[in-house]
């Protein structure tokens, strides 16, 4: 993972209108596609008692994800590569009261102390990993039965290296240059190929679309999977 390059931004990481804005304006989308599937794998009243479902933020970053489930009772382990990242989210949940348990780790740890999870969730990250096939093996290893993946990335095509490269970061400057690599994107039929070795199938994918809001975005889900996208496997 590039996680010298997120370092970076562990003081900003909060800031709405700073270098992480596009990914802050993401959250409630995101959010509101995974309390719908965990709804529609576990129930509706799963939402009433997160706390009896381990969950997993993988590649948590300074926490946007995981302060928002602990805000609804979520009994969440957000783990993070950068140690700038995870000690600006550690003292962040403590000012808040939050009970988030925070460790400065990767995947490939947590499958070696054979733990696992009833939902991993991880935003925005297998894009900036080198070998995407190891990174999902160890997801589904640490996963339990009956459980859920939920992961959102972008695709790799013409269209997402013009919007997400060319617009966003070369010319508008939506987000810091240089922060993705086109050749690791991931399109969707590359992770359900990996998911069906581990028996595990697609549940639901969607793709996400900004929409400009005054200085910020908000994003809008479609049927569209060309740039970004979430996606849901359940074994």
């Amino acid at each position: 993972m590039q996680t010298s390059s997120f370092d970076n931004f562990s003081d900003d990481w909060w800031n709405k209108d700073g270098s992480m804005r596009m990914l802050y304006s993401m959250n409630q989308t995101r959010l509101l596609f995974i309390l719908e599937r965990l709804s529609n794998r576990y129930g509706k009243q799963i939402l009433k008692n997160l706390k009896n479902k381990k969950i997993l933020d993988l590649g948590c970053g300074g926490g946007f994800l995981s302060e928002s489930l602990a805000t609804i009772g979520a009994d969440i382990t957000a783990i993070d590569s950068s140690k700038k990242l995870i000690q600006a989210a550690k003292e962040r949940a403590k000012k808040k009261n939050l009970n988030i348990d925070y460790k400065s780790i990767g995947i490939k740890e947590i499958r070696k102390k054979k733990i696992k999870y009833d939902i991993v969730i991880s935003l925005e990250v297998i894009e900036h990993v080198a070998d995407y096939k190891s990174f999902l093996k160890d997801i589904f290893l640490s996963t339990k039965k009956n459980g859920l993946v939920i992961i959102s990335t972008i695709n790799r095509n013409y269209l997402s290296y013009l919007t997400t490269i060319l617009l966003a970061e070369k010319i508008f400057r939506l987000v810091p240059n240089g922060v993705h690599d086109w050749n690791m994107y991931i399109k969707p039929e590359e992770i359900l190929n990996v998911s069906k070795t581990f028996k595990f199938k697609l549940d639901k994918s969607t793709g996400m679309f900004p929409i400009p809001f005054y200085k910020n975005f908000q994003w809008i889900r479609t049927k569209n999977l060309n740039v970004n996208y979430i996606i849901s496997l359940k074994n």
